[in-house]
């Protein structure tokens, strides 16, 4: 038995119309019940015969390759009573900011609205909060089997000053990082506060 997925073009979340109906029109098709949505907003198709799954792939299209870079964002302003700040425009732009970067391990932002942090910010390898003053960027965050709590670079940041800064830590990154190593160990090995010094932000 094998499974498939399909992952829609928009990678923060979004579906569109043409993408629910061929979904759906497969779904009718070939019989197929369910559909698991993974934490990498997959639409994921289990225990297909090699038959059902191949006329699956062909019905759905190219499944997405993976990508070193993953942005999630919580509605934000823009659809939550306790959002702050609009987290799916300055998700976008990061996302164009920083897409022709190529990173040493594959490097995951979340972007909340509001200090509950329901993107998980604070346990990604980039996160911006916001508050009422701005953004509070974090950097070196991970859930893995080794968990990292973000460390903070910086708070009351405009869009443009957390964008500028996004890049810069990142560029670092992957200017100094070996190859398959993730931001929270990165941080371990340089310390946060010479990467500080090294950005010009105050210790």
């Amino acid at each position: 038995m094998g499974s498939v997925a399909f992952k829609p073009k928009d990678t923060l979340g979004f579906i569109t119309l043409e993408e629910v109906e061929r979904l759906a029109r497969t779904m009718r098709t070939l019989d197929l019940g369910e559909a698991k949505l993974t934490a990498d907003q997959r639409f994921l198709f289990l225990g297909l015969g090699e038959e059902q799954a191949q006329a699956a792939r062909e019905a759905l299209g190219v499944v997405a390759p993976p990508r070193s870079l993953s942005v999630h964002a919580c509605p934000g302003s823009a659809g939550c009573k306790n959002g702050l700040r609009d987290t799916i425009s300055i998700a976008r732009r990061l996302q164009a900011h920083l897409s022709d970067l190529s990173f040493p391990a594959k490097v995951k932002i979340g972007v909340s609205g509001c200090p509950r942090c329901c993107a998980e910010s604070m346990v990604r390898d980039l996160g911006l909060i916001g508050r009422t003053n701005g953004w509070t960027l974090a950097f070196g965050g991970n859930a893995g089997i080794a968990p990292r709590t973000a460390d903070v670079l910086a708070s009351g940041l405009s869009d443009d000053d957390s964008l500028d800064l996004s890049r810069r830590i990142l560029h670092m990154y992957l200017e100094s990082a070996p190859a398959k190593t993730r931001t929270a160990r990165f941080v371990e090995r340089e310390g946060i506060e010479v990467l500080r010094a090294k950005l010009g932000l105050r210790t």
